[in-house]
């Protein structure tokens, strides 16, 4: 048996000059056994440890509240069954790395609906939040999805929320209680003593590379939910804290590149073209106004950006494309 099971609010514990991380670390004392864990991780391990027929300390996880979700519109493509079928073999808690378009955010979804549990799905924006998750599940499950979500962050206020059709309380204690709740990591930081309390049986971490951050993982670190769905297309992580990583949210339960979604014809193969346009007038400007280092840089920034020879070129393509009914993103540095 194990005899005694601590939680902590841990991010890390270091030895010497170098650093490690764990979610958990078990001791074995004279006459004790004693585990220290993540307390978002310890439903995890008791989990585990209870199905291998281990008595922990007389405790028992969290029963989390059970919802019922309607049909999904959408039908899965076989490589996010797979995707779903792995994550649920390797004990519902890992990460689905798929690349960027291969939908995520839908296998997601299915997940979700299939563990019927109340689920907490945090991001580290407010785009991700409405644009991609509220939109991705009114979509799927239709409006009446809605009653079910609450929004915790996100800058919306109670008329944004009565035209979106989610509930008007601001409030975090009345969002929290809903059987899907959206939130942005940053929003969450300041509730962690009460967020380690709720009954949380899944926790889904959209773009997840960003969990092993300092403030982030405190976030996770609080979220007692047994089951862990970790999504990202890219799991580098340049400050090296990848392993933490795996501690909160599991390890990699399947992947599949961008190749590989373009041989099933999920995703266009990209073509790159740069685009050179020639402005006589502002290169002799920039040539001419005896600037240098930082100030020439912004010049340089500033006559671009008035060229009205670009913009013609800009607007020419864009034309051209219009009008072979072609769908157009653009994108720019500044406003």
């Amino acid at each position: 048996n194990i005899v005694d099971f601590k939680s902590w609010l841990f991010k890390s514990w270091k030895y010497g000059t170098e650093r490690k991380y764990f979610s958990f670390i078990y001791i074995n004392r004279p006459n004790e056994k004693v585990i220290w864990s993540y307390l978002g991780f310890s439903p995890i391990l008791i989990r585990y440890l209870q199905g291998l027929g281990y008595l922990v300390g007389n405790k028992e996880l969290f029963r989390s509240k059970e919802i019922i979700l309607g049909n999904m519109l959408y039908q899965l493509y076989d490589y996010q069954q797979d995707a779903i079928n792995a994550w649920i073999s390797s004990g519902c808690c890992g990460v689905i790395k798929i690349s960027t378009g291969g939908g995520k955010t839908i296998s997601a979804c299915a997940i979700i609906k299939k563990m019927g549990v109340k689920t907490i799905i945090c991001m580290h924006t407010s785009d991700l939040l409405i644009n991609a998750w509220l939109n991705t599940m009114t979509e799927q499950f239709g409006e009446e999805i809605k009653s079910k979500i609450g929004i915790v962050g996100g800058g919306l206020t109670k008329g944004d929320r009565k035209r979106m059709g989610l509930i008007s309380d601001i409030s975090y204690e009345a969002n929290i209680r809903q059987d899907i709740v959206l939130s942005t990591a940053q929003s969450l930081l300041n509730k962690l003593d009460k967020l380690c309390n709720e009954r949380i049986g899944l926790l889904v971490w959209d773009e997840t590379h960003h969990v092993s951050a300092e403030q982030f993982s405190k976030v996770a670190g609080a979220i007692r939910a047994p089951y862990r769905l970790g999504l990202s297309a890219s799991l580098k992580r340049p400050d090296g804290t990848s392993p933490l990583i795996w501690g909160l949210m599991g390890d990699i339960v399947y992947k599949i590149t961008i190749k590989e979604l373009i041989g099933k014809k999920v995703l266009v193969s990209p073509v790159f073209n740069t685009i050179v346009v020639n402005d006589e007038r502002i290169q002799s400007d920039i040539a001419n106004c005896g600037l240098t280092k930082l100030d020439l840089s912004r010049y340089i920034k500033q006559k671009s950006a008035s060229s009205i020879v670009k913009k013609d070129y800009v607007i020419k393509l864009v034309k051209s494309l219009c009008a072979n009914r072609k769908k157009i993103i653009m994108y720019a540095d500044f406003v």
